[in-house]
């Protein structure tokens, strides 16, 4: 009888660890399932969540037709490049923020080659506060959420899209192979005034 007595605490103490034992484990499959949950919205599949089409050989009448409706040019800019040979890898990244408070917005980025004989064009919706890039070709030094699938393109232009105004954009022509890169420059935006004028996007905000 003294026996069983006194082995009694010991499975009690057992019993206790084992509850408290098992009851962290869950306690930490709960939470790591809880952060996986919160994690998930945040994750991007790298060039999946845009669209992005090309016209090759373009005549004037396409050039015209080009430019949806709803959508009216915000930014253009000039020097773009993008080589995929491996010798002369070169592309260009455009990267969009909607600063509206509350309103998503289509942003939509059309590179053309030199001499406008090809265009190639990516689309997508940007929530408020998010921001969008856009690669000409993919660069390993940012994850893409539009890959324009250019071909190749010298001194070209560019114009960047948007059903409002209330974005912020900047433009990089970018060593597409080394992450970091070794090399990139900055392009410069323009963006037309009421009056007809382009002017620098840093004096965007006297212009309007």
């Amino acid at each position: 009888m003294m026996k069983l007595w006194l082995k009694r605490p010991i499975v009690l103490i057992l019993l206790a660890a084992g509850v408290a034992l098992g009851g962290a484990l869950l306690g930490n499959a709960v939470l790591a399932q809880a952060g996986a949950d919160q994690a998930a919205p945040g994750e991007r599949a790298e060039g999946s969540d845009g669209r992005s089409g090309r016209i090759l050989d373009l005549t004037p009448e396409q050039i015209e037709r080009i430019q949806q409706n709803h959508l009216s040019v915000v930014y253009h800019f000039a020097g773009a490049l993008n080589a995929t040979e491996t010798a002369t890898e070169k592309a260009t990244v455009v990267q969009c923020t909607n600063i509206h408070a509350s309103e998503t917005t289509e942003v939509e980025v059309q590179l053309f080659q030199y001499d406008a004989s090809a265009v190639y064009t990516g689309t997508i919706s940007v929530d408020p506060m998010k921001t969008a890039t856009f690669e000409s070709s993919p660069v390993p030094f940012y994850v893409a959420d539009v890959f324009l699938g250019a071909g190749n393109v010298e001194q070209g232009y560019g114009r960047i899209m948007s059903t409002h105004e209330d974005i912020v954009c900047t433009v990089q022509t970018i060593d597409p192979v080394n992450s970091p890169p070794t090399w990139s420059f900055d392009l410069p935006l323009y963006h037309r005034t009421a009056g007809g004028a382009l002017l620098p996007a840093i004096l965007r905000e006297q212009s309007r």
